[in-house]
């Protein structure tokens, strides 16, 4: 997996919906997103979660002067463009340099904005020369032309022009105008030449306070945390997922928070059908994955390592790709998993029902392989499953599934979530759910087909 933002969107389970909600005010914060990199380093991921509380602060405690920000940075435009042209040599047209002076005024101005608040790590670079440049007038308006000052022909041609009567005469002023306006354009493109470098750190600066601005509000709006960074284990206190979530709530139900902790040797999860296992994976996956970008994280406390890669093999993700079953795009989903952790790196490795299109005998030994196979490398490793006679060394936990004391008389599909207990609890390998049968009656299956598998 490429380790850009944009490529895990479509890879990881709610992903999606967290970059939906980032209020985002300019393309240049959009861009910035999708080009962050996928962090290991320590350092780096400390860093960018400071920032992030840092701006979190802010929006609290300066909301008017926040305000003032989101407005200019509404405004900003990506000059990215622009500036691979003047690095190529290519003359700019006055749109470039329009554009070019309302982003340094934006810079200015968002820069005074934060001057009092010692945001000391925003490098700025002074670009006051450029305005000056582009705006020979002095007025700090967001437009362009060719200002009669650049050029000494310049005032000489718009009178000679104003008073010329013959057409012919006017026409080759016209050419003459042109000329001198290109020349100074030339100029200006020279001269802006060297200041390539100080714009494109005044603009990767921006695009980053969109970006922390929009990591904070979305703290605030989803109620996530910031992770404690350690070195040798996953930990989720309340952990929930924000797309589910906002799903149930849509219906009038709430998730259930799961406390869980990932330590290197690989846990064993069983549970019923509809018990949550997949979710919790996905809930998981993106979780850490949201950490490894500097996000906040859904829960209400978290202890996070970080990993070189979150892998996932999920049943609801395979496809027909190049005609290959279920089964050998899972298989090749955890050879991938395989070659990674073996290549010595640390990894998450989040397995749903591994081998579950095949026959229970071999889908048994395929997961007992799994399992030793993981547990002799540096691997933070979940695995669910409904098989029983795992024999390999793990930790095991299960879905404490359908309360049964506490339902009332009537169950139905629209209500079996109430009494469903989401909470991991420890196991032994004899501990296998048996409530297929039951949920299978709840939604009215066919009484007779009940009947005989209860007798097989």
């Amino acid at each position: 997996m490429t380790n850009y933002f944009k490529c895990h969107i479509t890879e990881v389970s709610g992903l999606r919906f967290v970059a939906d909600r980032m209020a985002l005010q300019s393309s240049a914060g959009r861009n910035h997103l999708m080009h962050m990199s996928f962090m290991t380093d320590a350092a780096a991921l400390q860093t960018e979660l400071d920032h992030t509380e840092a701006m979190l602060r802010f929006r609290r405690e300066e909301p008017a002067t926040v305000q003032t920000i989101l407005l200019q940075l509404e405004q900003l435009h990506d000059i990215k463009q622009s500036l691979k042209n003047l690095h190529d040599k290519i003359v700019l047209d006055d749109v470039e340099f329009f554009e070019i002076k309302k982003f340094t005024i934006i810079s200015q101005q968002i820069e005074k904005c934060l001057l009092p608040f010692g945001f000391v790590w925003l490098a700025w670079q002074d670009i006051t020369a450029v305005l000056s440049l582009l705006n020979p007038s002095g007025q700090q308006t967001p437009n362009f032309y060719i200002y009669p000052d650049y050029d000494e022909r310049l005032p000489l041609i718009h009178k000679q022009l104003a008073a010329e009567k013959n057409e012919q005469a006017r026409q080759e002023l016209l050419l003459d105008l042109a000329q001198a306006e290109d020349d100074v354009r030339q100029k200006l493109s020279d001269y802006l030449q060297q200041y390539i470098e100080p714009l494109q750190n005044n603009l990767n600066l921006l695009a980053c306070i969109d970006v922390l601005l929009a990591k904070a509000q979305l703290a605030e709006d989803l109620h996530l945390i910031k992770p404690q960074i350690t070195t040798d284990r996953i930990r989720f206190t309340a952990l929930f997922n924000p797309a589910v979530a906002a799903r149930l709530q849509q219906n009038g139900h709430q998730f259930q928070p799961i406390d869980i902790s990932i330590a290197d040797i690989p846990c064993l999860i069983t549970g019923a059908n509809m018990s949550g296992k997949s979710v919790l994976l996905k809930t998981i996956g993106l979780a850490q994955t949201l950490f490894q970008f500097g996000f906040f994280v859904p829960a209400a406390a978290a202890e996070l390592t970080p990993v070189a890669a979150v892998m996932f093999s999920m049943g609801d993700a395979q496809s027909d790709m190049n005609g290959l079953s279920s089964f050998a795009v899972e298989i090749l989903n955890i050879q991938h998993i395989i070659q990674k952790v073996k290549s010595g790196q640390r990894i998450l490795a989040l397995v749903d029902e591994l081998a579950r299109t095949t026959n229970p005998d071999e889908g048994k030994a395929l997961v007992n392989a799994f399992v030793q196979l993981m547990s002799k490398y540096d691997a933070y490793t979940l695995i669910t499953t409904h098989y029983s006679g795992i024999h390999a060394i793990c930790r095991r936990l299960q879905v404490k599934g359908l309360q049964f004391a506490a339902m009332p008389e009537k169950i139905t599909p629209e209500n079996l979530q109430r009494y469903m207990d989401y909470t991991l609890e420890e196991c032994s390998d004899r501990d296998v759910p048996h409530e297929a049968l039951h949920i299978a009656e709840i939604f009215g299956v066919d009484e007779e087909f009940l009947a005989l598998a209860c007798m097989s």
